[in-house]
């Protein structure tokens, strides 16, 4: 092991061999331990190696909506994003989400790539939306779907968004030819509980069943709400993670 001094490096000679041995180990544990720990921060251009490492990754310039009505985009163009790994390393770049197709893009220079490896995401930031990616098969990890995240906490709320693409409509005799048309659908909103499956959230019946624990505060607190009202859904997640600490 090495001391550092002012004037020169020293190297602990006094020491018996087994003692010397478990310094040096010791001392390389803490610095692997430490540097586990720290976040390391880079470019989108890292994240492109990052991802294909583990599968082949295509650029994804053309656009097969472009003739369409309407955008399937929740951010029609790419604004300041974050994506953040779940070994600590963080990702900045140009991203917007692709809401029809479920999907993250970013852009690296003018090319357009997507999340192809969502399974190692912690979470990615697009402006000042938080979004999750949650797997719903063990077998294939990058089966699942991105989540809006308003409530933070054991217990999380969760928001899908979603667009519909209605059929083109065939010119007819007093009828115009329409082309395909993206229409926004109403938001669902879900429940996520430690490492379980999202819960979508139908009824407060089906919300007392996810809280056994404390299904006597949360009907009493329910009354007071309504489920249409994304407010008072984000209200009723705040008010259980601060009964349950």
């Amino acid at each position: 092991m090495y001391l550092y001094s002012n004037k020169k490096i020293c190297v602990m000679k006094n020491l018996p061999a087994y003692r010397f041995l478990f310094v040096i180990t010791f001392s390389f544990l803490f610095v692997c331990t430490n540097a586990q720990q720290t976040t390391s921060h880079f470019g989108i251009e890292r994240f492109l190696l990052y991802e294909r490492v583990n599968k082949d990754v295509e650029k994804r310039n053309q656009n097969p909506y472009e003739n369409n009505i309407g955008n399937p985009y929740l951010f029609k163009d790419f604004a300041n994003g974050e994506i953040v790994t779940t070994d600590n390393f963080r990702y900045k770049g140009k991203m917007r989400y692709n809401i029809y197709d479920d999907e993250i893009e970013y852009l690296v220079h003018d090319d357009k790539f997507w999340v192809s490896n969502p399974w190692v995401l912690d979470f990615i930031t697009i402006d000042s939306m938080t979004f999750i990616f949650c797997s719903a098969d063990n077998q294939n990890k990058n089966d699942g779907s991105y989540y809006i995240l308003l409530v933070r906490g054991d217990c999380k709320l969760l928001m899908k968004k979603g667009v519909i693409l209605n059929d083109p409509i065939v010119a007819k005799p007093y009828v115009d030819a329409k082309p395909a048309e993206f229409v926004d659908r109403k938001n669902f909103y879900y429940i996520l509980l430690g490492d379980q499956e999202p819960v979508k959230i139908t009824s407060k019946q089906k919300l007392l069943e996810l809280f056994p624990g404390k299904t006597k505060e949360m009907k009493n607190y329910l009354k007071k709400i309504s489920l249409n009202k994304e407010k008072d859904l984000i209200k009723l997640v705040e008010y259980y993670n601060g009964i349950m600490e």
